[in-house]
């Protein structure tokens, strides 16, 4: 920093600081910040150190003070954060684990209604047969024959059912895709087609020909979500077909809703010949 101007010089001498003589605006003053101020005259050089003032005690006690506070400060502040973060983790934790024992209390209450099912349907028909043989052995008119052979064939029936229901779904929500797990409590049975009949829509993968579905065995129906939905927003529901052994034909209705599924009809179709 260099100022050209008229000043004042004082200088340090036996009686004190006394005024030397005004330098005219020739003369230049030569400023930096190095703690040095240079001042050029035609005649000579004058060289004066400037020193800033040392702090007092006080001054450096509180400037320590201040930065241990801000460290302090800075010390609480990570470990808050640090125990906010840990807090989020054990509570998504404790979330994962209710929603995973929710999965597996649905899973069983799907498998318990299932094998329900199986069991008042088996009960109904074989009362119903033990009914219907009583009336027919006690009626001399009624035509035996043809209706002891229609009560064999519901007992037949009876005997290679397939019962469908469903484990749960899964899916992968950046890919937007989604897969059914279709399982069977009953006897062995062919899955011949299937189809979204309600909701939104999913682009199934299907196959080319009937799939086999053992007895406690399951498939997977998989397919993609057709738009931006998550498969936690999406609802529709799936038609299967499907037949037993003895070509007797079925169709059940499967529903997902948010990633949760559950057979909500089947209906008996009549036997392909």
């Amino acid at each position: 920093m260099t100022i050209q101007d008229q000043m004042t010089v004082l200088q340090n001498t036996k009686e004190g600081l006394v005024v030397d003589t005004i330098y005219n605006q020739n003369d230049t003053l030569f400023i930096d910040f190095s703690n040095k101020t240079t001042v050029e005259i035609p005649s000579e050089r004058l060289e004066v150190n400037t020193y800033p003032p040392e702090k007092s005690s006080l001054e450096i006690a509180g400037l320590w003070i201040a930065i241990i506070g801000g460290i302090a400060t800075l010390i609480a502040s990570i470990i808050a954060i640090r125990k906010l973060f840990v807090k989020d983790i054990l509570t998504q934790k404790r979330l994962d684990e209710s929603q995973n024992q929710l999965k597996e209390l649905t899973k069983l209450a799907g498998a318990l209604e299932a094998q329900n099912d199986i069991i008042k349907e088996g009960n109904d028909n074989m009362k119903n047969y033990l009914i219907e043989l009583s009336k027919t052995v006690t009626n001399q008119n009624a035509p035996a024959d043809d209706r002891i052979v229609e009560l064999e064939r519901d007992r037949l029936r009876l005997m290679v059912k397939p019962r469908i229901w469903s484990n749960g779904g899964g899916f992968k929500g950046q890919e937007r895709s989604i897969n059914i797990s279709v399982d069977n409590r009953g006897e062995l049975c062919y899955v011949d087609d299937f189809e979204i009949i309600e909701g939104d829509q999913i682009d199934l993968y299907k196959w080319d020909q009937s799939i086999t579905l053992d007895k406690n065995g399951h498939i997977r129906i998989t397919g993609t979500i057709i738009g931006d939905k998550h498969p936690k927003e999406v609802q529709f529901r799936i038609r299967i077909d499907y037949h037993d052994q003895e070509n007797y034909r079925y169709q059940s209705v499967i529903e997902w809703i948010g990633g949760t599924t559950k057979v909500i009809e089947t209906i008996d179709l009549p036997k392909d010949e």
